[in-house]
């Protein structure tokens, strides 16, 4: 799905609209094509390293019931949007945003590199939610924000498992680890 940077954002039925009402501008980042040339360049270390860690800390926002493969080398798949607030504006780029910057030299604009700079980092430690009956579920690696599965859920404790794209092993804690749990929610760190 393409939307050219820092158009109006449409994506989501009347979303964007929703949040206009509020005084506030939504705009698109990062909804690349590969029918689309999109901004390519170098970013500095600053900016890679500070939204390396926003998009490893961020809630994914407007999760849908599907991926979207990466159309330019099929290895990645994102599910969901980054937002990133600056003033009266919100950036909202796909789940995959971090993947078209790191592996694919894509160049936001700098008004959108700036808000991230300028942005607080969101408190929110990496976590998945099962869907009841489900045996797996995926979750965001915390070192490359790549997409990995779970398996054997549910479970009480704690078990390990590792991203397959960097190798990073992982620990995937159950937040409430009780035999009488009724959370189905598991928290995700680097080990």
């Amino acid at each position: 799905m393409y939307f050219a940077d820092l158009s109006p954002y449409r994506y989501e039925f009347g979303l964007g609209e929703a949040i206009e009402e509020r005084g506030i501008t939504p705009l698109c980042i990062g909804w690349l094509s590969k029918d689309k040339a999109y901004p390519e360049g170098s970013i500095s270390v600053e900016f890679r390293e500070r939204f390396l860690k926003y998009c490893r800390r961020a809630r994914l926002m407007t999760i849908m019931m599907g991926f979207h493969v990466c159309e330019f080398c099929r290895k990645a798949r994102g599910n969901g949007e980054i937002w990133v607030t600056s003033g009266r504006k919100i950036y909202i780029a796909p789940a995959l945003v971090l993947h078209y910057v790191l592996d694919h030299r894509y160049c936001p604009p700098s008004e959108f590199q700036e808000a991230v700079l300028r942005a607080p980092l969101p408190n929110v430690p990496p976590t998945l939610t099962r869907s009841h009956g489900e045996s797996s579920a995926f979750c965001r690696c915390p070192s490359c924000n790549h997409l990995v599965k779970i398996e054997g859920l549910p479970f009480t404790g704690t078990q390990q498992s590792s991203c397959d794209r960097c190798g990073e092993l992982l620990r995937v804690t159950r937040v409430d680890s009780t035999e009488t749990a009724t959370s189905d929610e598991y928290r995700i760190e680097a080990v």
